[in-house]
């Protein structure tokens, strides 16, 4: 699905242990809008279970074009427990998705066809950016929720 200009989107993920996230990627569709984007680790907060702090962010990176996987290598261990991948995009590539008949829903009811199914959290801002927290003075932070088009996020991948 086309991404949005000026937005993070946030994938939550859980692991049993402490891990180390060598790889992040995304993959574009065959796309001739690219654009940059940065790859983003986040707390998850444990009272709420929202997207937190961000305690990893890659440069600015190209997106590829045509199948291109777009990847950063961070490195990073996060803790046992629950996180949050994000890709942030300074244009509006297409990108792959999780389609919304296949992902659980994180928040809300897992009604296939209508009512409420919060799907995944974004959060737009004023320009080009990875938020170093939410909530941020600024940032419009929201739950996308259920319409026939919405696909369930972008699809973020990690290897350990």
């Amino acid at each position: 699905f086309t991404v949005y200009a000026n937005r993070t989107y946030f994938s939550l993920f859980v692991v049993p242990r402490s891990t180390t996230i060598k790889t992040i990627q995304i993959v574009p569709s065959n796309t001739v809008t690219t654009g940059n984007c940065y790859l983003s680790i986040y707390s998850a907060d444990p009272s709420t279970g929202l997207p937190k702090t961000k305690l990893w962010s890659s440069a600015s990176i190209a997106v590829g074009s045509g199948y291109t996987k777009t990847t950063a290598s961070p490195n990073y261990t996060v803790p046992a427990g629950y996180f949050y991948l994000a890709a942030s995009f300074s244009s509006t590539p297409t990108i792959y998705g999780y389609q919304k008949t296949y992902s659980l829903p994180i928040f809300g009811a897992p009604d296939l066809t209508s009512g409420y199914r919060g799907y995944y959290f974004v959060a737009d801002t004023n320009g080009f950016t990875a938020p170093a927290s939410l909530p941020l003075s600024g940032v419009t932070f929201a739950l996308v929720d259920y319409t026939a088009a919405n696909y369930a996020g972008v699809r973020i991948e990690f290897a350990i």
